[in-house]
């Protein structure tokens, strides 16, 4: 898989506790994702991925919003 994107974004936060609009311009950004748990998701050509869940599912939540079904 090839990265398509650098750009790192460190939640401060449960994803859920930010708003939508926030949430919007991270899933935009593409790159990396670093969840307030301790998870990491890297955004591919073939779309998000899980590198490390998190302790508490934060990078769960965040990878559904990234890919709904």
């Amino acid at each position: 898989m090839m990265r398509i994107a650098t750009e790192t974004v460190i939640l401060g936060a449960p994803w859920s506790w930010h708003s939508s609009g926030f949430r919007s311009k991270v899933a935009q950004t593409g790159g990396t994702i670093a969840t307030v748990d301790g998870g990491l998701l890297e955004c591919e050509t073939s779309g998000w991925k899980i590198l490390r869940a998190g302790d508490f599912n934060d990078t769960d939540a965040v990878l559904r919003y990234l890919q709904p079904s």
